[in-house]
């Protein structure tokens, strides 16, 4: 029998009776891969109206940058658990700063589009 796992965001082991699935002869793994599936469908039920609505505006440069920083942050949290030359305080404060970074890009990307809107409707004021 495998031994649990307990994750430490989520306490499984202190909702679910780990022991009666395991003589349901259901492991940890079928366990993992429900939970997985499940949150993946609750996350889709929860964004969807949230990413249509976007659509609808034509904001898929903000549906860009947002795809593009989940992205850039699961391969930084993933580059930043290989690592192990460095201390735990190192790694949170390099990755605060990169994050930082992209806080930043979202800021002047911002302002671009704020300005570019701005023109747009000064140009329609001036032609009538």
């Amino acid at each position: 029998m495998t031994v649990w796992v307990t994750i430490p965001i989520c306490k499984l082991s202190s909702i679910i009776n780990t022991n009666q699935l395991h003589t349901l002869g259901i492991s940890d793994r079928y366990l993992y891969t429900l939970l997985g599936f499940f949150s993946i469908l609750l996350c889709f039920w929860l964004i969807r109206p949230l990413v249509k609505f976007m659509i609808l505006l034509h904001w898929a440069d903000l549906l860009t940058y947002l795809i593009g920083g989940i992205f850039l942050l699961s391969v930084l949290l993933l580059a930043f658990q290989a690592e192990d030359g460095m201390r735990g305080e190192e790694q949170g404060v390099q990755l605060s700063f990169l994050l930082l970074g992209f806080v930043f890009f979202g800021g002047f990307l911002f302002i671009v589009k704020l300005f570019k809107t701005l023109a747009g409707i000064q140009k329609k004021q001036a032609r009538q």
